[in-house]
């Protein structure tokens, strides 16, 4: 579940980099890709706390504005696909993850020797990272268990 929690954080980051609003997000695409509304709950509820020490029209600011990526060394290129990597540049300019992030997610998958980081695994690191930091998206350590709603 926290995957797709994150998943679904990507998604409203995306949007809202592009339409400014929280309000002008359409939830019914979610729905319709399978998320449930605690899922889509939690997600909300996570932007929103990021954003609510930020006056109203200021939103966009606070987006990572990246002035430059990380190059990978060939044995972090042979362990991180292309798409993967992708991935990791997208959550960055979104301002899901900083660069100190990408270094633990790149240290984490050598020292740990899964092989290829797939996108699942990503997500779950990225998880376990909010998780740790107090940047929680879980309320409190706790996991939801998918039939909660987040007020």
């Amino acid at each position: 579940m926290q995957e797709r929690i994150i998943e679904i954080i990507v998604f409203l980051l995306s949007e809202l980099k592009r339409t400014h609003s929280l309000n002008s997000i359409n939830t019914e695409e979610l729905s319709r890709r399978g998320y449930t509304t605690a899922e889509i709950s939690t997600a909300f509820s996570w932007i929103a706390d990021k954003f609510a020490l930020f006056p109203s029209g200021s939103i966009a600011d606070d987006f990572s504005s990246v002035s430059s990526y990380r190059v990978l060394h060939s044995v972090e290129n042979e362990l991180i696909p292309q798409d993967v990597w992708g991935e990791i540049v997208e959550y960055q300019s979104l301002g899901l993850i900083s660069n100190a992030q990408i270094e633990d997610i790149i240290n984490r998958t050598i020292i740990a020797g899964i092989g290829k980081l797939t996108s699942q695994m990503l997500k779950r690191m990225i998880a376990m990272q909010f998780t740790n930091t107090g940047n929680n998206i879980f309320l409190g350590n706790i996991l939801l268990s998918g039939n909660e709603t987040v007020n």
